[in-house]
């Protein structure tokens, strides 16, 4: 059954913790202020009930929103709540109220308002009153279960709704009119920024509501990697105090990195914001969300310098990678010219003698090395020759001689036929040289 008192009323908006407040008041100031004025009773128990219908109602729509993987508030529930004292007010109202009904339901007003409430009874009217705290009592419990099962990433949504609801522009002013106070925007001064942010707001101690570090813990952090970013005039004596590991350590549960990309868990900070929430003000909440903002901005940047860098390193790949393709492609025209040039003059006078033109390239510098006759016939066959030596035949003269060019020494031939041999491998290095 609604109460109300004047329908055309324009509607308040409070939020959860609005109402749930509220109805506190109410049944406290009932509680803590006696009066034999039955109708002072009646006015606390109107106020009551209309409070607590209209927060039955929001706790159902809280409840809904958990179901459904959703958290927009962090409700206050304080431990009075919890315990069977506090809800056995509603018991004390009903039982006055009905010890006092000889002589309300007798008031002509009571009984005006009760006729607008649909046609409410004074029996109705008290049935109301005890079944709302009886509704609030079940909802808060039955939200207080869901909460503490509540999934991790309820958590991470939960902290991105409220860092909607923070005003970004401040941030974004005092970053834009820092990168304008700076003489560049080079990957060390973003990272010297990076790390001051941080170190600035460890400084606020808004991680003070976690638990202690493990020595452990302490251990790994690099002190000395983050005060070589720092700027030469910060205070020193932090910066190497325990206080500051400390801060670092428990940071360190909150941030992971991709290279030099600071990254915030949305999950975990949630989670410390929303059991947190009622211990930190409203400007230390703000802080977490003017980190991240910053931290955002900055890496962005960042990211921005490091795919800069990235293309000029790629084209630089790319042009020593074209350098080097057209060094390669003259250098087959030589060695073409210098085969055809003499094959012409009979310098090559058996195709076994392709075998000293490997043995020459694969012993000289600056010139192709093949490790095995076939890919040499396929370079030869790349560079249009048109008769070719086969792989047999070149295994077969490699191993009819050793010995470093020019002093070969050949095992099934004379001097003659030797020096003959050797000069297949001078001819082609005197013209290749003559052509570069």
């Amino acid at each position: 059954m609604k109460f109300t008192l004047n329908e055309d009323a324009e509607e308040a908006s409070f939020s959860l913790n609005d109402m749930l407040a509220s109805f506190d008041e109410n049944t406290s100031a009932y509680a803590h202020k006696p009066t034999r004025n039955p109708y002072s009773h009646f006015c606390f128990a109107l106020n009551i009930e209309m409070s607590a219908e209209e927060l039955i109602q929001a706790l159902k729509v809280y409840l809904a929103d958990l179901e459904r993987g959703i958290c927009r508030e962090v409700l206050c529930i304080e431990k009075k709540m919890m315990r069977k004292e506090y809800w056995e007010k509603g018991g004390l109202l009903r039982r006055n109220l009905q010890a006092m009904r000889g002589r309300l339901e007798q008031e002509k007003m009571i009984n005006a308002i009760l006729k607008v409430q649909n046609g409410a009874t004074y029996e109705n009217f008290i049935a109301c009153v005890d079944h709302s705290y009886e509704e609030v009592a079940r909802l808060l419990s039955e939200i207080r279960q869901k909460v503490m099962k509540m999934p991790r990433q309820m958590y991470g949504q939960f902290y991105m709704y409220e860092r909607s609801k923070h005003d970004p522009q401040p941030v974004t002013m005092a970053y834009d009119e820092w990168k304008m106070q700076e003489s560049d925007d080079s990957f060390r001064t973003l990272k010297g920024k990076q790390t001051q942010v941080v170190a600035e707001f460890l400084r606020k101690d808004l991680l003070r509501l976690l638990r202690t570090p493990t020595q452990s813990e302490i251990d790994d952090v690099e002190a000395d990697k983050v005060i070589c970013w720092m700027p030469c005039d910060y205070d020193r004596e932090y910066l190497m105090s325990d206080e500051f590991r400390i801060q670092c350590a428990k940071f360190r549960r909150f941030c992971s990195w991709d290279g030099d990309i600071l990254k915030l868990n949305y999950d975990c900070l949630g989670k410390y914001l929303f059991q947190n929430y009622y211990k930190m003000t409203a400007e230390e909440r703000h802080a977490f969300f003017e980190l991240d903002l910053m931290q955002e901005m900055i890496n962005k940047d960042m990211n921005k310098v490091m795919q800069k860098a990235q293309e000029t390193a790629m084209n630089h790949n790319e042009e020593v990678m074209k350098r080097a393709m057209d060094r390669a492609t003259v250098m087959q025209q030589k060695i073409k010219d210098c085969i055809f040039a003499m094959t012409g003059e009979g310098t090559l006078q058996h195709l076994y003698d392709f075998t000293w033109l490997m043995a020459v390239m694969n012993q000289s510098d600056n010139l192709p090395c093949f490790d095995t006759p076939g890919s040499f016939v396929n370079y030869l066959r790349l560079l249009g020759v048109m008769k070719l030596p086969t792989e047999s035949s070149i295994n077969k003269a490699q191993n009819k001689f050793f010995g470093t060019f020019p002093d070969w020494e050949f095992t099934d031939c004379d001097q003659t036929e030797a020096d003959r041999r050797i000069n297949v491998g001078k001819r082609f290095l005197s013209l290749y040289r003559k052509s570069q």
